[in-house]
């Protein structure tokens, strides 16, 4: 294996290290305390192209940019998180969404619905065509909870319109289908994950719902056995710590309690954080495409014409 590529929302880039970011430093040998990969060493190169606030749709549309510009082969891996089903977003380039809350009526149930077909199929097509390993996993969370109850979905027979209970149908077959592809909680336990345990979650109490490093370390050794490598690297395992260390010692120092966490305080910890354990992890953390510009328009219409 040569590269790794790692897409998914805001579970896979973060303000702290994710599961992504642990895998790619274990791969590469990277040591924050060195700042570079161990020397004597030829690294796999990996690249964390999350997207925070993607949907499913967004996240396929970067897997298909990225195969344009890197070229995927039979020497890479390639492993997605696939966030909410549920999760809604309008294209604004072909690289950046802008997500619809589900209280707006412009958030479509149908548009959710084929936009699971479309991106599963394209990843089991890019699969194929390319020869990479490819490692998928589902995503589970409160927001699908949080959306069956705004469509007050049970057994009681309730006067809805007919696109309501359209939406009730297309979402109840969505809940019900059986995926083959393991879930987030399923991979953080196997890890090892126990959220009695985690002493970042419960000092905090979950002002943030993102997982910690830690829970993120669990999913990562998961992963990371699920693609044959083994056990992830000491390394890995240190940069998961330090990054806690550091979360610590900032909502310390900022002298903060849950019940009042301001925006101010909690943007100073993450910004901290990303800089320092983060932003040199990998290669790349984005992707460039701009339509107007060549090679990169090529790369768009040559999509364009894929069956």
């Amino acid at each position: 294996m040569n590269r790794f590529f790692f897409f998914g929302c805001s579970y896979t880039h973060f303000a702290w290290p994710t599961w992504a970011d642990l895998l790619g430093a274990s791969a590469s040998g990277y040591s924050i305390s060195e700042g570079h990969t161990s020397p004597g060493q030829d690294p796999p190169t990996t690249y964390n192209f999350g997207y925070s606030g993607g949907s499913n749709s967004n996240i396929i549309n970067r897997i298909l940019i990225a195969d344009q510009q890197f070229k995927f082969d039979s020497k890479d891996t390639i492993c997605v998180q696939w966030t909410s089903k549920f999760r809604h977003t309008v294209a604004e380039t072909i690289l950046d969404h802008r997500r619809v809350n589900y209280s707006d009526p412009l958030h479509s149930i149908a548009h959710c619905y084929w936009q699971e077909v479309y991106a599963h199929r394209l990843l089991a097509q890019l699969t194929q065509s390319s020869g990479a390993t490819v490692y998928d996993f589902d995503f589970m969370d409160a927001e699908i909870t949080q959306l069956v109850e705004q469509h007050e979905i049970s057994d009681v027979t309730v006067a809805i319109s007919d696109k309501a209970r359209d939406d009730t149908q297309l979402m109840q077959h969505m809940l019900t289908h059986d995926s083959d592809r393991i879930g987030w909680n399923e991979l953080a336990q196997t890890g090892g994950f126990d959220r009695e345990s985690d002493a970042w979650w419960n000092k905090t109490q979950h002002v943030d719902a993102h997982p910690s490093p830690h829970e993120h370390l669990c999913v990562a050794r998961s992963v990371h056995h699920a693609l044959g490598l083994g056990e992830i690297r000491p390394n890995a395992v240190q940069h998961a710590q330090d990054a806690t260390d550091m979360l610590h010692y900032l909502w310390d120092k900022c002298d903060i309690e849950p019940s009042s966490c301001d925006s101010d305080s909690w943007q100073t910890i993450t910004q901290t954080v990303r800089k320092s354990h983060v932003a040199e992890v990998h290669s790349s953390n984005s992707l460039n495409m701009d339509i107007h510009t060549e090679p990169d328009a090529h790369s768009v219409h040559t999509l364009l014409r894929k069956p």
